[in-house]
This record gives C-alpha cells, sequence and structure tokens, in this order.
C-alpha cells in the first residue's frame, strides 16, 4: 500500500461550509430546518470552508444538539441522565422537547472554562 504523508490540508472548490460533527441530523452549507418547533440555521453553526483552511474549529449548533452529542458523550454530567436515562436517545431528552438545552450549553461553558484554568 502506497500511504503519501500529510502536507496540511488541501484546498477544494467544492467545500463552503466545515462542521465539526453531525450527531447524527444532515448539514447543510445555507438554509434553515425546524426541528422539534425550534428553527436551525446552518450558518450560526461550524465556520466557512475558508475559515477552517486558516485553522478555525467549527462551532456546534447549540439549537440543534446538546453537549453531550457534540463531545460524542465524553462530556456527560450526571444529571444528565435524569434527563435522558440511561439507553435512551439522546433526540427524546425533556430539555430539547421543552425548550431548555441551552442550560446544558451553559453548564458544558462552565465546566470547560474550568478544566482551561487547572
Amino acid at each position: 500500500m502506497n500511504i503519501r504523508p500529510f502536507d496540511g490540508r488541501v484546498k477544494r472548490g467544492d467545500i463552503k461550509r466545515v462542521f465539526g460533527n453531525s450527531c447524527n441530523f444532515i448539514h447543510s452549507s445555507e438554509g434553515t430546518l425546524e426541528v422539534a418547533g425550534k428553527v436551525v440555521d446552518f450558518s450560526e453553526g461550524g465556520c466557512t470552508y475558508e475559515e477552517w483552511l486558516q485553522g478555525a474549529d467549527p462551532k456546534p449548533l447549540k439549537n440543534l444538539y446538546c453537549p453531550v452529542s457534540w463531545t460524542n458523550q465524553e462530556w456527560k454530567p450526571k444529571w444528565c441522565w435524569d434527563f435522558c436515562g440511561a439507553g435512551q436517545v439522546i433526540s427524546t431528552c425533556k430539555k430539547r422537547e421543552n425548550g431548555t438545552m441551552y442550560q446544558c450549553w451553559d453548564e458544558y461553558e462552565k465546566a470547560k472554562d474550568q478544566e482551561q484554568e487547572k
């Protein structure tokens, strides 16, 4: 097998927007989608292809998925089990249904800040 060494990101002409994680949703480079009564604007998440080429990290779509999904369950506080439950599907989380998922993001950001302070 002939494997070429990684030389860096290669520019392509067919990519407009980069997302860090799909969290099991189909993404678009533009436009909106209604999920659980909320409008998701894809331009609010990820980053442009040009930004990504310059080293930017794609931002999560906070009104589409939760930090547990975004981190592939690396961050899952104990209280999350009370809402999602062991073995439950994250998309049926009560916080998603009642519009309070922003609280999860607030807690995630606090935990991230505390980790960086260490």
